[in-house]
């Protein structure tokens, strides 16, 4: 498409036609129609699945977690299992009681958010105390040098 390149995940917006302000605001109301139309578009629960997944796989943070916390757990003495065997033992407890964590979390809050979202003043707060949030970070950041 003019102006917008579309990869599996990501949308790439041309930012110079946008600044030519010789072509007016139709070609940004265009852009933003079609990023509209791209957005509505359906993506399948298993794509959301193996994004996260991937997400979490490829983040270092995860690696430095299990290579340094989970030796910790180790027995000093391996009678019955091996280094390795305890290790995929530990892995595969931290996985399933992340997988029940996570899976509470999400059902939990999609029925809280189902019911609380019937109440317009309930949306209203919810947009001040985000308002309030951010301005309060921009100013811990502006005042922190």
């Amino acid at each position: 498409m003019f102006g917008l390149k579309i990869l599996k995940d990501f949308i790439f917006v041309d930012l110079f036609l946008l600044s030519c302000r010789i072509l007016g605001r139709y070609l940004e109301n265009w852009m933003y129609n079609e990023i509209k139309k791209i957005q509505n578009t359906k993506v399948s629960n298993i794509d959301n699945f193996f994004t996260g997944l991937f997400m979490n796989i490829l983040n270092p943070k995860v690696y430095f977690f299990f290579f340094t916390f989970f030796p910790a757990f180790l027995f000093l003495d391996p009678i019955e299992l091996n280094y390795l065997s305890q290790f995929y033992v530990l892995g595969l407890i931290f996985m399933l009681i992340t997988l029940i964590v996570f899976t509470s979390i999400v059902f939990f809050s999609s029925y809280i958010s189902k019911y609380l979202l019937k109440f317009k003043f309930f949306q209203i707060f919810i947009r001040w105390i985000q308002i309030l949030i951010f301005l309060s970070i921009a100013c811990l950041i502006l005042f922190s040098v």
